[in-house]
This record gives structure tokens, C-alpha cells and sequence, in this order.
């Protein structure tokens, strides 16, 4: 197939993916899951019906990241195979779809120009900012008519749009961290420059306000290299006192106050032993760190008991093997109704869901993903992107990603983009 006026035929290409990252962006802060899925399979779509696909089609399957990715969904299906639930198997494999989707129309297409990463931040900057405010107009309409301050804070603060709070403190922190790398210093103009910086201490507090452990720590520890890193200078020291002392400050009020935000961290406090025990009493209430040490527990056995460690136990019996063993152990299967307790809690940490869903193999190809991301980023020299990288691998080891359709898009979507969009300073300097 030959184009008849091949720069218009890239301009319109270009526009068509522009529009289609736009609407992937905005229906995930939205929470629009069908349109969003809808925005990532015509992605692929306008690359495989591009007229120099085939060219396409070797830059991707060039690329080892993607073929690492395309490995572990191969493996995950290979699943079907053994499992001993295989009428449930689509259902927990299929969120795993982006995890080839995406990597397979950035790698393709990252010889094509592609929109500002900037400017597709920004877009999902500002939608991410609809959005909060939505929810905190809602909160203090709920909290005016029934005086309950917890729904500022945690799922209940994001559940006008059933979004997943710690998942939505990663998007924030996402900007943030592309934010104070590359776009504040780099804005064209002072009106861009203030928006951003307002933003970013909005997203700061609302971070804080969504209460996930995890983020709350990279959070802070990013701002703590980042203050050391662009004010250590003499001539700057006073900037980093004042930010310090800023940041100090609203340190000091979470932990004088009695509130939900301290009460995330002080519920860390407990018998770190407690998963030790065989047996439980519906009762007794796991903290985050009790809950995953048992996941730690119980993924052993399972992987011993299945003599699965080679294979794993398929992806749907990982799920009715976890359950078995909460259902065992008597701990809290909810009230009967909608509550339904631990049962379909998964082990909340990537690494050990990979291990129990396809085995040893399967942890292999995880890792040699994120060591095939880490090269190409360090080869990219894009500090952000690295540091995004880091994040998420932290945030896989408490949270289990690729078990969720945006948990997916954390995992690839976001370090893709700033690793393959155009750089706004490379084409300016």
C-alpha cells in the first residue's frame, strides 16, 4: 500500500493518536473503563492499519521490552493448559491484555512523532484536579449533612467515582514527580509555571488526604532527594530551609492530630507474628503489614502443597487457592451480603502474585521486564522516567498490579510515555 500524500497521511495519523492518548488519559481519571479499554485497543488499531505497519511491526518486536511483556502473557495463558478453573481463567487474565497492548503500540510508534509528554501530563493534570474537586465538594456536602470527616479521606474520598485511592495517589504522584523534574523548569511562560506549581502542592495535600502508606513514603522521600538535589547550593540553602520547614510543618499537624491520616500509620502497630499463627478468629483484624506477611505465608504453602513451583496454579486458581486457605485459617469472610471479608483479597505484592499465578518462570519474565525498562531508561538518560520507574517498583511490592486495568496502565502506560513522547527541552535547547 503506498500513501498518495504521505505527510498528510502522518499529520492525520499523528492527530488520530494524539486524540486516542487524550481519551486514555481522561477516561482513567474519570474512571470510564469501557472507553477507556475502547481508547487502548484503537491505539493498536491505527497502528496495525497504519499504511507502513510491517515497519512498525519490526520496530516493536525489535524492542525486548515488549517481547518480555508479550512472554509473561503468553505464560499467563499458557495457565489454561492446567488449570483447574479454566471457565474463570479470562476473567484474570484479560486485565492483563494492556500489559502487551500498551507496550506494543508505544514500542512501535517510537519512531513517530508523538504529542508532548508535557502536554499529556498536563491534560491529565488537570483532569485529575476535576476530579479531586468533585469529590471534595462531595465530602463536605456528605460531611455537612452527617458531620462524618472520614469522608475526606481514603476510598471513601474517591468513591463518587469508584476509583481505587491508592491507585489514584499514584497518578497524582506521577505528575508531581514529571512536574517538578522537567515541566516547572521547563514551562514556556510564568502563567504555566504558577498553574503547575499550584498543582503540584494541590496534589501534594490530596495525596496526603487519599492516606496510602506507600505513597505518602515515596512522596517524601522524593521531595527530600529532590530538595537536596536542586538546593543544596550555597546560594539556595535558604529556599530548602523554607520548603523544609514547610513540609516539617505539616508533618507535625498529622502527627499531633488524631486524625485518619495518622491513624493509617499507627494502625502499622501490632503482633508482627501474628501470621504465624494456624488459625484465626473471624475477629481478628490484620493490619497492612500483618495481612502481608501471611500472603507471604500462604503463597509458600500453596506453591509446597500444589507442588506448583515450576508452573504456578494458573491465575484463576490462584485466586481459589488464597481463598481456600482464608476460608481454612477462619479468618473474617464478611456478613453475607456485599461484605464478603478477605475472600477475593489477592497477596497485595506483584512479585508473589506473579510466583502463585505461573510460577518461578513467571517471576523470571516479571523481573527481566522491569530490568529491560530500567536499560532503555537509563540509556534515555530521562532522570523522571527513572524515578517513576523506582516508584513502581516499590509500589509492587505492596500492591498487585496487574491485577487491575489501571494498576496495568501504572505499570506500563505512564513509564512509556516518558521514556517514547517527544522531549520538550531536547526539541528546545
Amino acid at each position: 500500500m503506498q500513501w498518495k500524500n504521505p505527510l498528510s497521511a502522518q499529520a492525520n495519523y499523528e492527530k488520530l493518536v494524539a486524540f486516542l492518548l487524550f481519551a486514555a488519559l481522561v477516561t482513567t481519571t474519570f474512571n470510564i473503563r469501557y472507553v477507556n479499554s475502547l481508547s487502548i485497543i484503537l491505539l493498536v488499531m491505527a497502528t496495525l492499519l497504519h499504511p507502513r505497519r510491517l515497519s512498525l511491526f519490526k520496530t516493536a518486536f525489535s524492542t525486548p521490552f515488549f517481547l518480555a511483556c508479550l512472554a509473561l502473557l503468553l505464560w499467563h495463558l499458557a495457565g489454561y493448559l492446567y488449570s483447574k478453573h479454566p471457565d474463570e481463567e479470562f476473567s484474570f487474565i484479560s486485565p492483563k491484555a494492556g500489559l502487551v497492548a500498551i507496550p506494543f503500540f508505544f514500542c512501535a510508534n517510537q519512531g513517530i512523532t508523538l504529542p508532548y509528554r508535557r502536554t499529556l501530563t498536563l491534560v491529565f493534570g488537570i483532569s485529575l484536579a476535576i476530579v479531586s474537586l468533585i469529590c471534595l465538594f462531595n465530602a463536605a456536602w456528605v460531611y455537612h449533612q452527617h458531620g462524618d470527616p472520614s469522608v475526606f479521606f481514603y476510598h471513601k474520598l474517591v468513591s463518587p467515582f469508584n476509583h481505587h485511592a491508592v491507585l489514584f495517589s499514584f497518578f497524582l504522584l506521577t505528575c508531581i514527580i514529571y512536574w517538578l523534574e522537567v515541566d516547572i523548569p521547563a514551562a514556556p511562560g510564568r502563567k504555566i509555571k504558577i498553574l503547575l506549581i499550584i498543582l503540584t502542592l494541590y496534589f501534594f495535600l490530596v495525596t496526603l488526604l487519599l492516606s496510602s502508606k506507600l505513597v505518602i513514603v515515596i512522596m517524601l522521600i522524593y521531595l527530600t532527594y529532590y530538595l537536596v538535589r536542586n538546593f543544596s547550593a550555597y546560594r539556595n540553602k535558604k529556599y530548602i530551609w523554607q520548603i523544609s520547614l514547610g513540609l516539617f510543618i505539616v508533618l507535625v499537624m498529622i502527627i499531633i492530630t488524631n486524625g485518619p491520616i495518622k491513624k493509617r500509620f499507627t494502625d502499622l502497630k501490632g503482633n508482627m507474628y501474628l501470621f504465624e499463627q494456624q488459625e484465626f478468629s473471624p475477629e481478628i483484624y490484620f493490619n497492612g503489614v500483618q495481612f502481608r506477611l501471611l500472603n507471604w505465608r500462604f503463597t509458600k504453602e500453596i506453591l509446597d502443597e500444589n507442588h506448583a513451583w515450576l508452573l504456578g496454579v494458573s491465575p484463576a486458581g490462584a485466586q481459589h487457592e488464597l481463598n481456600g486457605k482464608f476460608i481454612a485459617s477462619n479468618m473474617y469472610r464478611g456478613n453475607g451480603s456485599t461484605d464478603k471479608g478477605y475472600i477475593g483479597y489477592n497477596c497485595h505484592n506483584q512479585f508473589l502474585q506473579i510466583t502463585l499465578q505461573s510460577g518461578i518462570p513467571g517471576l523470571f519474565l516479571f523481573m527481566l521486564i522491569f530490568a529491560l525498562l530500567i536499560w532503555q531508561v537509563l540509556r534515555s538518560g530521562r532522570r523522571e522516567t527513572m524515578i517513576m520507574v523506582i516508584a513502581i517498583i516499590a509500589f509492587c511490592f505492596t500492591e498487585s498490579l496487574l491485577e487491575t486495568q489501571y494498576g496495568v496502565e501504572i505499570f506500563t502506560f505512564f513509564p512509556l510515555m516518558g521514556l517514547y513522547a517527544r522531549d520538550y527541552r531536547k526539541l528546545h535547547s
